[in-house]
């Protein structure tokens, strides 16, 4: 949860999970080529009867503090008609320090959806939970390395050289 902070101030060397290659985080990180794609994700209790995007709209959703899931699902909503930029109202987010805050909310019902980064909903799911359909964005992810790093070249050449010899193509077909 605190990733950012913890490459700031050099206490790791490189963030190697589920960060996304985003503008606002490229003037501060240098980052391999996208190792990843994955999308945005809703994760719903399926007692919610929430199916789909449309359903949020009136509801509370919850996102880590953050996190680019915000932004994402607000235009996601703005572009299917559900809100509007001049009117937020039609939609309410709530934001958690956490992923176990945010599965926490979703499960006493505090928040009635959270959306979060498709691997990090797969591993909060529950047998009473569902993702929907909906895809919100995608995301690609990359090693970051503080900006102008001495590892930032060589971090960035070994992933290339895994992406070319498929390496990292076997690994995701084990593990997806």
């Amino acid at each position: 949860d605190d990733r950012k902070e913890m490459l700031q101030n050099g206490t790791v060397d490189c963030l190697i999970a589920t960060y996304s290659i985003e503008d606002s985080r490229t003037k501060n990180f240098d980052f391999s080529p996208a190792y990843y794609s994955d999308r945005t994700s809703i994760m719903v209790e399926q007692s919610s009867l929430i199916d789909s995007i449309e359903g949020l709209v009136g509801r509370t959703t919850g996102v880590l503090k953050g996190a680019d899931t915000a932004p994402k699902l607000s235009a996601k909503m703005m572009e299917l008609g559900l809100i509007s930029e001049k009117d937020l109202k039609g939609s309410s987010l709530e934001y958690f320090d956490t992923y176990q805050d945010l599965s926490t909310a979703l499960e006493t019902g505090e928040v009635d959806a959270v959306c979060m980064d498709g691997g990090v909903a797969r591993a909060w799911m529950t047998e009473d939970r569902m993702i929907l359909d909906d895809t919100v964005g995608t995301e690609l992810y990359g090693v970051a390395t503080q900006k102008d790093s001495p590892l930032s070249a060589p971090v960035a050449k070994s992933i290339q050289t895994m992406l070319d010899d498929k390496t990292i193509d076997t690994l995701i077909d084990k593990w997806d």
